[in-house]
């Protein structure tokens, strides 16, 4: 059709439901990792280096939480962009309609 965009609301969800389950994913994994992890670091190694490689370790635990949150918000913005799409093109319909089209 000429003067049209196609947009794929079926490719845009599959999009919003992987980068939900990857931001679930590395919550979890952050998680983990500063729940057991730390905790198996904190009894087993004991001295200056074990402080330090722990809180590199919870540094690297927080960026990794950081980024599931980071996918949450692309997400969002991705569901809005879809939406907005939506939204404008029923409106170009409806004239289209209105106009004979």
């Amino acid at each position: 059709m000429k003067g049209t965009i196609h947009f794929d609301f079926d490719i845009s969800d599959s999009a919003v439901k992987e980068l939900e389950e990857a931001a679930a994913l590395l919550d979890a994994e952050a998680r983990k990792m500063m729940d057991e992890d730390v905790y198996l670091l904190q009894s087993a190694w004991d001295s200056d280096s074990g402080i330090a490689f722990r809180e590199r370790y919870l540094t690297f635990a927080a960026e990794i939480q950081k980024s599931g949150g980071d996918l949450l918000i692309q997400n969002e913005e991705i569901k809005e962009a879809a939406r907005r799409y939506y939204i404008a093109e029923q409106e170009a319909k409806r004239i289209a309609s209105e106009n004979g089209e």
